[in-house]
């Protein structure tokens, strides 16, 4: 009785270890999909802002002067 009760317990917690093991995987995926899609929104931003940046600056360049030109 005692032998079918040790392998019974030892398949239970096989099975709790196979179910945690696997719940383990699931939290190691999501954790690494957040971190990856959180990467790409900082890089797209950063990207924007830099595309933004390198627009606007020549625009500036030759405004400051031909508004100066005409102030003067």
């Amino acid at each position: 009785m005692s032998v079918n009760r040790t392998r019974q317990s030892q398949g239970e917690d096989k099975h709790r270890l196979a179910l945690h093991s696997t719940r383990t995987v699931v939290v190691v995926v999501v954790v690494v999909v957040v971190v990856v899609v959180v990467v790409v929104v900082v890089v797209v931003i950063v990207v924007v802002v830099v595309a933004v940046v390198v627009a606007i600056v020549p625009v500036v360049v030759i405004i400051v002067p031909v508004v100066m030109c005409i102030i003067k």
